[in-house]
């Protein structure tokens, strides 16, 4: 009980919030891609002015929200990868600069974001 009140007021990771903006969990309609964490590292860095340095909280947080890495073989050499799904360039959320108070995420138009996070909360032990 208390673990569950005390998680409304966890500080989310900057990490996984960039995640959450430009990808998704694998679902029945979008079947997805398998994606090392250093291409997922390389796509965040791509489509925003983000530069992620700690590779392992980019991986605490890959883990957090789209479980355990699968065992996949790429080019017949075997890899860790994570099954995801890219959000289209057109949904990305837009970040404005704001010269009094630095970056400020532009409000999302749906409840992606939330949604994903109440899955999570609801779905801790799914490995993918």
């Amino acid at each position: 009980m208390i673990d569950k009140e005390s998680e409304v007021y966890k500080a989310v990771a900057f990490e996984q919030e960039i995640l959450c903006q430009l990808f998704r969990p694998v679902s029945a309609q979008e079947p997805g891609e398998y994606m090392t964490a250093t291409e997922i590292k390389n796509h965040i860095e791509m489509n925003t002015k983000h530069q992620i340095k700690a590779m392992n909280r980019l991986g605490n947080a890959l883990r957090s929200i789209f479980g355990l890495p699968k065992s996949i073989r790429m080019n017949n050499i075997p890899i860790r990868a994570y099954h995801v799904v890219k959000v289209p360039q057109e949904q990305l959320t837009k970040f404005r600069m704001d010269p009094v108070s630095n970056f400020h995420p532009t409000p999302p138009t749906d409840n992606s974001f939330f949604e994903m996070q109440l899955a999570l909360a609801s779905n801790n032990d799914n490995p993918f």
